[in-house]
């Protein structure tokens, strides 16, 4: 399901096209949208902010937020962004810049949430199969597995609807992808870690998406080409439905048990995201675990969860802005009949206490 200020900023721009809001109104205040959604000051925003972009709303000094007037379109200028998790921390910030690129150039987006699951990936395939859109941005679903769906994605790509793919592709698509370089930021985290005397390094990886995969592959050519030996149980592998149930459900049994492990065989630990090792850091400490001292931790993102913890997470960064802005850039180019390239992006080292 979308994150609540897409599903809100939905909602009122359906009721601004249908007329429900008329050109020249204005939007309820935030705080009664606030109660109206039952949301957050902060998603109301967030929403309001998606609408401003796209020309839909104007907010005013002393006046509220004002419907602008619409523009005809004479043709379906929609990119449809489908995405895994709409609300993860990743997300908001990559939508914002791609919906910024798309509305300068005259386009609009719709933006689906997958949960990274097959079922409804396929749904959303279906519904735009029945309803065409000019071209897509997509995140596939549990990019490291054979995908079940590549039969709608070639139906759509057979119709004349370009696709870009983020974080990874599937092999049986030729189809521009735009990633970060998860392989070298794998090998960057492995060597920082190797340069600080650790020899003893785990990891914690997603196993059904790519990035986890080559950042897996990353961390093991480090070690390789320092020539210290690699223990296969210090690496823990953990998937989409474990990830939901650590952080929607707050089930940390699985990492509290990895922790366990982690502590008696490591000196230091690779984690896939921030996300992840933010969690792994509370479990540690509350354990009885001094890090850095006994344990180092670095990971991937440089996201919020970096500063929040205890300890602040050493984490590789993204070149920012870039991923959605170059995604939206490459679409563009595909609805305008060129052929763009795939991208690898750069990550860059922040070090904290962590390490």
């Amino acid at each position: 399901m979308p994150a609540k200020y897409i599903q809100m900023s939905n909602t009122l721009r359906t009721a601004i096209t249908e007329g429900e809001y008329k050109s020249g109104s204005r939007l309820p205040t935030e705080q009664q949208l606030m109660e109206q959604f039952g949301v957050s000051r902060q998603t109301v925003r967030n929403a309001l902010e998606i609408l401003t972009k796209e020309g839909l709303i104007q907010r005013r000094q002393g006046s509220g937020t004002v419907v602008l007037e619409q523009k005809p379109k004479s043709e379906n200028n929609t990119i449809a962004i489908v995405i895994s998790f709409a609300n993860s921390y990743i997300f908001p910030s990559l939508l914002m810049d791609a919906q910024q690129v798309l509305l300068e150039n005259g386009f609009s987006a719709l933006v689906y949430g997958t949960d990274n699951q097959f079922e409804k990936e396929r749904k959303i395939l279906l519904q735009l199969l029945e309803h065409p859109v000019r071209g897509m941005i997509v995140e596939g679903t549990k990019s490291a597995l054979p995908n079940p769906n590549l039969d709608l994605y070639r139906q759509l790509r057979d119709s004349g609807v370009p696709i870009v793919f983020l974080h990874s592709c599937y092999p049986e698509l030729s189809c521009p992808v735009i990633r970060d370089d998860d392989e070298s930021g794998g090998y960057l985290a492995a060597q920082h870690l190797l340069q600080k005397g650790h020899t003893r390094i785990g990891g914690i990886f997603k196993l059904d998406d790519r990035q986890g995969i080559l950042r897996f592959s990353g961390m093991m050519h480090a070690l390789r080409d320092a020539e210290v030996s690699f223990q296969e149980e210090s690496v823990f592998w953990f998937d989409t439905n474990q990830r939901v149930s650590l952080v929607e459900q707050g089930s940390t049994g699985w990492l509290e048990d990895y922790a366990a492990q982690l502590a008696n065989r490591c000196t230091a630990v690779i984690c896939y995201n921030d996300e992840i090792a933010y969690r792994l850091l509370d479990i540690l400490l509350h354990a009885g675990v001094r890090v850095p001292q006994q344990l180092a931790i670095i990971s991937f993102d440089n996201s919020h969860y970096s500063s929040l913890g205890a300890v602040g997470l050493t984490s590789l960064a993204p070149d920012p802005g870039k991923l959605g802005t170059l995604a939206a850039q490459r679409i563009l180019e595909l609805v305008r009949g060129k052929q763009p390239q795939s991208q690898k992006l750069p990550w860059k080292l922040v070090t904290r206490k962590s390490t």
